[in-house]
């Protein structure tokens, strides 16, 4: 998944997890603990927009007692704050995401450039060369022959 993907999926889920918070407090408030499966199970609901009633299912199979937990104005007004903060952060989120991001993927791109850089250079060069020594043969055979001729030159001597 890309990293808009990742965040228009986290924009429209944090409404539901915002509220299932809210729920989770109130059913705590009357010592109803939710597990990670019936917290999900309560977003994915939310998310449905499910209006029947939520089962969840005790150990205590004796204990069956309905609680209330809609929300009051004060929950829908903290929903409403988490959800504008959440909004306010999204550049500072995008940019600490891109910093932590851009190391990786300068490597990633690095390895692909020097691998097919190299590969391009290498037959650049077999094509340079080949062009610089069909120039320059003459005259540096001639150097050659120079240096050749000054070192037997000064052992002679």
């Amino acid at each position: 998944m890309d990293l808009r993907g990742l965040f228009e999926k986290t924009l429209q889920r944090a409404p539901y997890e915002y509220a299932a918070d809210v729920i989770e407090r109130k059913l705590d408030t009357h010592g109803i603990k939710l597990t990670t499966k019936q917290r999900k199970e309560l977003v994915r609901r939310l998310q449905s927009g499910d209006p029947q009633l939520v089962r969840l299912q005790a150990w205590k199979f004796w204990d069956r007692r309905t609680v209330d937990v809609n929300p009051s104005e004060e929950d829908i007004t903290e929903i409403e704050k988490r959800l504008e903060d959440l909004t306010n952060r999204i550049p500072d989120i995008a940019m600490a995401a891109v910093e932590d991001i851009s190391p990786k993927m300068r490597d990633v791109l690095m390895r692909a450039w020097l691998k097919e850089g190299l590969r391009n250079q290498q037959e650049c060069m077999k094509g340079a060369s080949a062009e610089v020594w069909s120039i320059w043969r003459e005259p540096l055979e001639i150097l050659w022959l120079m240096i050749d001729l000054a070192d037997r030159s000064a052992e002679n001597v």
